[in-house]
């Protein structure tokens, strides 16, 4: 019993200093991608913002059609959602399901959105070729649908 207690007290530490320190497992700056700043020790000092546009395509007739966030969002939620790539998946996967009720299998759902960080220019942060319905969220690797910034960011 007291071996238990000890196991579980060791596990639950551990995970409160690991899960703060994942955002050194992914690739490139974590200031750009948000991957792995939830939930970490990250001064969040940055000032982002973030512009995007949502495309759905029926590929059963390549009918093309705009999406409107703000019909299944807050604005606090869309601005959040703008530049933080996991709400991004998340609302993908939210749109693919609820075209599917509409009788769209498989649909295509690309994004195109825009980051600016601390007041520089608005730079691409999704890479707008990629069908996001097909993409999962992953705690511990990096998206392979995010662009790096350009050289001239830093």
């Amino acid at each position: 019993r007291v071996l238990f207690r000890s196991l579980f007290i060791l596990i639950y530490l551990a995970l409160q200093l690991l899960i703060p320190l994942r955002h050194h497992l992914y690739e490139g700056d974590v200031n750009w991608t948000r991957e792995g700043h939830r939930f970490s020790w990250r001064l969040k000092a940055n000032i982002v913002r973030g512009t995007l546009s949502i495309m759905a395509v029926n590929p059963a007739t390549e009918e093309k059609f705009a999406i409107l966030p703000f019909e299944d969002l807050t604005n606090e939620q869309l601005a959040v959602m703008s530049y933080t790539p996991d709400m991004m998946i998340q609302y993908v996967h939210f749109l693919e399901e609820k075209l599917k009720a509409k009788g769209i299998e498989n649909p295509i759902i690309k994004m195109d959105a825009k980051v600016s960080l601390n007041r520089r220019p608005s730079y691409q942060l999704v890479d707008r070729d990629i069908d996001l319905s097909t993409k999962k969220n992953s705690i511990f690797s990096s998206a392979d649908w995010l662009l790096k910034p350009p050289p001239e960011y830093y």
